[in-house]
Order: C-alpha cells, then structure tokens, then sequence
C-alpha cells in the first residue's frame, strides 16, 4: 500500500480549497460567524450567501482531524519502520505543528487583523465564551492536531478495538465536559485545552483536545481498513448515510447540539455548534466527508489535479495561503463585495496552485529522510 493515495490527497485539497473561501471571506468581506457553545449561533437573518459559503467549510476541520489519522495509518504501513521510528517520527512533527501555530500560523492572522477599518461582521457573536480582554496566545487549528498527532504517536500502535473505545470514550467526556458546565462560567486554560473552548488566561483557545482526539482516531481505524484494502466505495457509501442518517435522527428531535435553533428554515436547521464539535456537527460533516472520498474515488485520476497538489503540500498549503489572503485583505480595508471574495478565492487558488507545484517539486529533491519532508 502507498503511503500516498490519490483519491486521500484528492479529498484532502478540495477541504484546502473550502477552508481558503472560509478565511478569504473574513479578510476580504470582513464577516465571519463563530458557533460558539453556551452564547448562542451566529444569526444570517436569512442571508443564504452568507450562511451557505460559512456552511461548506464545516467540512473542512473534521476532514483534516480524520485524513491526519488516516495518512499515519498509512505512512506506518509504507515505511516500515519500527514502533518506536514511527514514534518518534509523529512526535516531531506534532511539535513542528504546535510550533507553527504559535509562530508563524498566529503572526499571519496578526498581520491580517491590521486590514480592518471597520469592525468585522459577526452575526450577533460578539465575541467568545470566558474572560473579556486581550488575547495574547490562540490555539487553533494547527496545534490542535499537532497535540493530537503526538498523542496518536502513541495511541496508534493499539489493536483496534482499544482505538475504537478510546474514540466512544473521548467523545463521550466532550460531552459530559461541556453538559455539565452550562452556562459557561470561569474556566481553567488547561479546561479550556482539554474540551472547553473560550478565552482564560489570555488566550483563546478554539480547538480543544478531546473533541478533534476523536476525529483523528476514527482516522486511524479507516486507515487500517484502506490499507488492508477493506473500504469500497461501498462502504464508503454505506457510512455516508448512517453519518447523515445520525444527524437527523438528532436534529429532528432538537437532541445532539448544545445550542437552541435560532432561524426558522433550513438555516436554522443546518445552523449548530463547531466550537466545541457538537455530535450534530461531527455527523453531519462526517456524512460530507464519507461522500467526498466517494467521489474522490471515483472520478478519474488526471480530473482532480489542481486538488491533489493541494492535498500532497497541505501543511504548505495552510501557512501560505493565510499570508497570501491576508494581504489580498488590504485593497479592501472597508469590505469588498461577495463578488469581490469569489474572485479574489479563485484567483488566490490559482497562485495557491503554481507554489503547491513548485514546493513538491523542491521536496521531490531531498531523500525522503530529509526535514524538509516534515512540512
């Protein structure tokens, strides 16, 4: 089994591409909603476009938590190194990740902040849960998972079965953590790490542990099924609709979120909470990830190639693109127009496109042992 698989990295650039409408949206159109536990979701008043383009980007952060798990899976079965080699491996570059985030990935929305002339959208989120003031530190995306891949370094030479219960168990204390603390009151920074995002300390932290833990461990148990070749398109399928099957069951019933529906339509309905994962949340973009890696599957290798250089220089991909929509961000100080934020993605993306190949190309240079090859 390669280490790459086409239709992983297909899938894997596409969510790229998704994330950078999401991020070019706040820094050209100067809006961007937050779906925060304990304050209320973001409301559109209707506003499909801004709802919409907010929507098709859930998809991103679950699929990335799931891929990660999914690539160890099948980095470890290429290499053939030991379990103490691939160890060490996930170990360094989990804290390359964490160190990213805190200097670099953090400067680059610094950096972009300094484009605003006028307060950025919010949709009635005003700002999130816990202490009021300054932040100093942010924990986002990026070292959530390098947290969490040095935990899987470990985690993922169990069997199996110990994954999938540590996966139930994990998700089941996400729960109970955010249940029992409603409404939010003084949280604790390492409360906040673990499974309770807000702001303490100085810092906000948007991505705890636990949450995302139980993305990347469903993550390593597809990986063994894709490298036991156990995963057709079939039981692609087939776990697509249980995720979507899920997720109605949930929201029909008013059960599975830790907000209250706040529009009427379908708004409100595909309206729930990312900050922490709500299990409405993790199904339902579950279900859209199941799917895309269908269709990924399916269509012909040569269809997605400017997606599958995205997905084979992710990491480069993620630093590049918040500096390169960043500054994009200052022709419009004030805020441009929807149209002016599709315009400036596609255009974004086809430079996005000529450096992805020119950074794979750089790495194709060095031996695969090489710490270039750990971005």
């Amino acid at each position: 089994m390669a280490s790459r698989v086409g239709y992983i990295d297909s899938s894997r650039g596409i969510l790229l591409a998704l994330m950078a409408l999401d991020h070019v949206r706040s820094f050209v159109h100067k809006s961007h909603p937050s779906e925060y536990w304990s304050i209320g979701l973001p409301v559109f008043q209707g506003d499909s476009i801004a709802f919409a383009s907010r929507l098709v980007t859930h998809f991103c952060a679950p699929g990335f938590f799931m891929l990660m798990g999914v690539s160890m899976m099948l980095f470890a079965s290429k290499s053939g190194n030991s379990k103490r080699s691939l160890t060490k491996h996930f170990l360094i570059r989990g804290g390359i990740l964490i160190l990213l985030q805190h200097f670099l990935i953090n400067v680059a929305w610094g950096i972009a902040s300094l484009s605003y002339d006028v307060p950025r959208e919010s949709y009635g989120v005003l700002s999130p849960p816990g202490e009021s003031g300054a932040t100093y530190a942010y924990f986002g995306v990026l070292s959530s998972l390098g947290i969490c891949m040095v935990l899987c370094s470990f985690l993922m030479h169990l069997r199996p079965i110990w994954i999938f219960l540590l996966m139930i168990l994990t998700e089941c204390i996400s729960y109970a953590l955010i249940t029992n603390r409603l409404p939010d009151t003084e949280t604790s920074l390492i409360l906040r790490l673990i499974g309770i995002p807000g702001r303490s300390s100085g810092a906000l932290v948007n991505y705890p542990i636990l949450p995302w833990l139980s993305m990347v461990l469903l993550g390593l148990l597809i990986g063994r099924l894709i490298t036991a070749e156990r995963l057709p398109p079939k039981a692609l399928a087939l776990i697509s609709l249980a995720c979507f099957s899920g997720f109605l069951l949930l929201r029909v019933n008013d059960l599975g979120d830790y907000n209250v529906i706040v529009e009427n339509g379908w708004i409100g309905f595909l309206n729930f909470t990312k900050y922490p994962a709500s299990p409405v949340y993790q199904l339902f973009t579950l279900g859209g990830i199941f799917g895309l890696l269908l269709v990924s599957q399916k269509i012909k290798p040569h269809w997605p190639t400017p997606f599958f250089s995205f997905g084979r220089s992710t990491l480069f991909f993620y630093a590049s693109h918040l500096f390169l929509y960043g500054l994009i961000g200052f022709l419009f100080p004030r805020g441009g127009s929807w149209g002016f934020v599709f315009i400036s993605w596609i255009i974004g993306l086809g430079i996005m496109l000529i450096m992805c190949k020119k950074w794979t190309a750089l790495k194709q240079r060095y031996p695969s042992g090489h710490a270039i090859h750990y971005f």
